[in-house]
């Protein structure tokens, strides 16, 4: 073999080396609750609505997914044993743990940014409030202790705060407490319905859902509360939005064209999609570019090694 092809041949290989584990971009993944095989199930499925796929296949109610930061694992809840629980699995649907393992109903699991952490909401002390738990499961504290509800909790990207939807006030607000439950903010402040929030990527807004419009519509508002805007602005029901990891589309979930399905659309509105068209019910979904899943440790040895080796190699004259 001549000098240049084996040149080339380590180049192709030190490439497909530094891509394991990573994907295109437009192959980002969103995983979310469906009912088209008539239990609530998780599934996955491309942005651009190709490969759904069942990932819990099991009778019994799964909801509310949520993506571990790395694209390693997905906390949802399920009915499985009989009340409300926190899982988590791998990606692919394997590695099933229970993690709460509580009599009382434990729901909405939300990862901290650090995938150490869980958020989560239970009514183990008489109403609902926001705990958080190692991954593991092992530890658990409790961070609310208001008679109202606390729910539907969210971590910021940096991880200081998490923001939740109350009923303190009489009514769903958006709040902002920090990552130990001190300092309580209202940040929405409005006589309708918020409930919802999800920090965008940059920690800069809050997205949520709201009736302030006079039906639920999605909106994204400063982290602060200032300059609320509505993004999906249609008569139908849209929620439960979600960020795109680089901050530029919201996915969100609309009956618009169908009982409910996941739809994506641009932050300023435009772009607008049906990702799943699915004859069941299709909510609750969470973002992931599984581009961020990095090279294990081996694959970044053999593409050092590889770089090293070319160039070392003498070039052909």
């Amino acid at each position: 073999m001549k000098l240049a092809s084996a040149r080339t041949a380590v180049l192709l290989g030190a490439a497909c080396l530094a891509t394991l584990g990573a994907r295109a971009p437009d192959r980002q993944t969103i995983v979310f609750t469906s009912t088209r095989d008539g239990d609530r199930e998780i599934y996955t499925v491309d942005t651009l609505g190709r490969n759904p796929r069942n990932l819990t296949n099991l009778v019994g109610s799964d909801l509310a997914p949520f993506w571990s930061p790395k694209g390693t694992a997905i906390a949802f809840t399920s009915k499985r044993s009989g009340n409300d629980e926190l899982y988590t699995m791998g990606p692919d649907g394997e590695d099933l743990r229970n993690l709460t393992n509580h009599p009382s109903a434990d729901i909405w699991a939300a990862w901290s940014p650090n995938g150490a952490d869980i958020a989560f909401v239970s009514d183990r002390h008489g109403n609902y409030e926001i705990y958080v738990t190692d991954a593991e499961g092992t530890s658990v504290r409790r961070l609310t202790f208001e008679g109202a509800a606390d729910i539907q909790p969210c971590w910021s990207p940096d991880g200081r705060y998490i923001a939740f939807a109350s009923n303190r006030f009489g009514r769903y607000e958006i709040m902002v407490m920090d990552r130990d439950g001190a300092n309580v903010e209202n940040v929405s402040r409005d006589p309708a319905v918020d409930v919802t929030p999800r920090w965008s990527p940059d920690g800069k807004q809050l997205l949520f859902t709201s009736d302030r419009s006079g039906n639920d519509e999605v909106w994204a508002m400063n982290a602060d509360g200032t300059k609320p805007r509505n993004l999906t602005n249609h008569p139908s029901t849209d929620s439960l939005g979600t960020w795109s990891p680089d901050g530029k589309w919201i996915a969100f979930v609309s009956d618009r064209e169908d009982d409910g399905d996941i739809f994506v659309i641009t932050t300023n509105g435009e772009g607008i999609r049906n990702v799943t068209k699915s004859p069941g019910v299709d909510s609750w979904p969470s973002w992931f570019d599984p581009a961020k899943r990095k090279p294990s440790p081996i694959a970044k040895k053999l593409e050092i090694w590889a770089r090293l080796l070319v160039a070392e190699m003498p070039k052909s004259q």
